[in-house]
């Protein structure tokens, strides 16, 4: 709340205009972070947990991938903004200096180990240190008039901390650092497994920031500004099923090994939360939109509101698709998800094509309500092999008088 809280101030400070421009900049490098990540999160995860003697093969090889795949997406970001914005200076020197925390992309198999371990904790910690003391070095840059710039810059020093606290991190708690090592053929055996949920990972980032980046490209960075406020309150919440699904997949993933009955119903139960926990912020955000706009951004904002609206629904889906992400990989299905979401994304594109020249910014929003909607729950109704392990499976879940019993489940 306290990284929202300032980022309310930056937008207020910086205006629609260059707000938006941090927020496509910010956008635009998200998705190349992803490309980075190569989809070996939850594999490596999976290979840590079935595997603990070889940690050090393990961190050790997704590593380097992830730092050797930092370096060729910095180039290829940095290529592609001067192909899109060739008449804009300010936007490709931005965005060239904020890509350069992809290179520090591969300290994040220290977070990794963590989630395997049931440690999540430290990275917790350490990302909410790391906030604390860059947003106030945010708010120094407001009070003492700093352009943009700056606020890129904070952002690059904020990741570079970041990187170092997770390897300390990583050599005190998992394994000594000299203690890794790098097996070229288990590479190659890593990207073979993982370039499905490398895809379905990409897939996902576009129809999560390509909005942002077509209303840039379309319309403009202050249409991009009122879109991202409001995106924030949607998207400031979607820490709750990433948190809640990663630190109970290693049990889950056990029960499926011990107990099949209990796996099953310890995916109902996370549906059921979540489901409940967004449709909870969904509804408070329906009414109180305008007040809540108006009164923390300003009249300058005002359009911002209805575009929340709109968009808050679409975290039902966003949550709902979190767990959902889980038991494909669980289920060793990461190909087949990849098809929903390259579908989502594909879908988004379109319907943003179709919307943005209607309704700006709002139309953005109906466009990622729609596509979000329909990327696995739709499409889940009309295909067979998914209909009872997807579909039936959400709508059997959401039950409010069960919600209780499943926050005891999941507890224990």
């Amino acid at each position: 709340m306290f990284g929202l809280t300032v980022g309310v101030w930056i937008a207020r400070y910086l205006g629609p205009e260059d707000y938006g421009l941090l927020s496509f900049t910010t956008s635009y490098v998200g998705i190349f972070s992803i490309i980075t990540g190569l989809g070996l999160q939850n594999l490596v995860v999976k290979e840590l947990v079935k595997s603990p003697e070889r940690t050090g093969e393990i961190i050790g090889t997704s590593g380097l991938l992830l730092f050797v795949s930092g370096v060729f997406t910095y180039i290829i970001s940095i290529v592609l903004i001067i192909f899109l914005r060739s008449d804009d200076s300010r936007s490709i020197i931005l965005v060239s200096a904020l890509a350069s925390v992809l290179l520090l992309k591969f300290s994040e198999i220290s977070m990794y180990a963590l989630e395997s371990k049931v440690i999540s904790k430290y990275t917790v910690w350490i990302n909410n240190l790391c906030l604390v003391i860059f947003s106030l070095a945010k708010i120094i840059l407001i009070n003492l008039n700093y352009e943009i710039s700056y606020f890129i810059l904070i952002l690059c020093i904020e990741s570079l901390a970041l990187a170092v606290l997770l390897i300390y991190i990583l050599n005190l708690k998992i394994i000594k650092l000299n203690n890794i090592s790098v097996k070229v053929y288990y590479m190659f055996t890593l990207l073979k497994q993982s370039w499905p949920l490398l895809l379905s990972s990409i897939s996902i980032m576009i129809y999560m920031k390509i909005d942002q980046i077509m209303l840039a490209l379309m319309i403009g960075d202050s249409a991009v500004g009122q879109y991202s406020v409001s995106v924030k309150f949607s998207e400031v919440w979607f820490f709750i099923p990433i948190t809640l699904t990663a630190s109970l997949f290693p049990s889950v993933l056990k029960s499926r090994e011990t107990d099949i009955n209990l796996y099953n119903i310890k995916f109902r139960a996370q549906y059921n939360i979540c489901f409940w926990i967004a449709l909870f912020i969904s509804l408070i955000f329906l009414p109180l939109s305008e007040h809540i706009i108006v009164f923390l951004y300003g009249a300058d904002y005002y359009e911002a509101a209805a575009i929340l609206k709109v968009h808050v629904w679409s975290s039902i889906f966003v949550f709902m698709g979190v767990v959902c992400g889980k038991w494909f990989v669980a289920e060793n299905l990461q190909k087949e998800m990849f098809y929903f979401h390259i579908f989502g994304a594909f879908n988004n594109f379109l319907l943003n094509l179709y919307f943005i020249p209607l309704y700006a910014s709002l139309g953005s929003a109906i466009a990622t309500l729609i596509s979000y909607s329909t990327s696995m729950w739709f499409v889940s109704l009309f295909i067979e092999k998914y209909r009872k392990p997807i579909f039936l499976r959400w709508i059997t879940s959401i039950n409010i008088f069960r919600l209780k019993y499943d926050f005891k489940l999941l507890l224990k």
